[in-house]
């Protein structure tokens, strides 16, 4: 059986461990990393889009398309299912998507920590809301968990 290296890539045969060149631990081809195809960054699995721009990650489908290097979209479809530019409603959505167990994308966030402005607690013009998103299949789930974090005492909720 092969084994990879998660960051360059590289096959290697039974008996390696790690990387001789990256002195990481080899991955069998199901656990290599997926990558953003826009920009190559690679991120743990579990990750939907890249956090900087947005883009959909891909990853190999097959052992084929991986050594023709062919990267396929992963067939996941994404919704958005919260908004927001208020780090207090920021940080308790990614606590509870995080505890739930739900993998999510929180884009704009490093925008928002670049400019700054956005991280004082109101909507920053240039960078725009932070967009919470998930797979679809889970979409419900997310929604009803941010939903229960802004109930009030009367059991109202008063998410946007």
């Amino acid at each position: 059986m092969s084994l990879f290296c998660p960051n360059c890539l590289s096959e290697y045969v039974e008996g390696y461990k790690t990387c001789p060149k990256c002195e990481l631990t080899l991955v069998t081809f199901a656990d290599l990393p997926p990558h953003c195809a826009s920009c190559g960054k690679k991120y743990a699995k579990g990750t939907l889009m890249c956090p900087m721009c947005g883009t959909e990650l891909v990853s190999y489908k097959s052992v084929e398309d991986f050594l023709e290097g062919n990267p396929r979209p992963v067939d996941v479809a994404f919704v958005t299912v919260y908004e927001t530019s208020l780090m207090p409603e920021l940080m308790l959505i990614k606590g509870a998507l995080e505890a739930a167990g739900i993998p999510y994308n929180a884009q704009g966030e490093e925008l928002q920590s670049l400019f700054g402005a956005g991280l004082l607690g109101g909507f920053n013009p240039v960078t725009g809301t932070v967009k919470f998103i998930v797979e679809k299949r889970r979409a419900r789930e997310a929604r009803e968990i941010i939903e229960d974090l802004f109930k009030n005492n009367d059991g109202e909720s008063q998410a946007k």
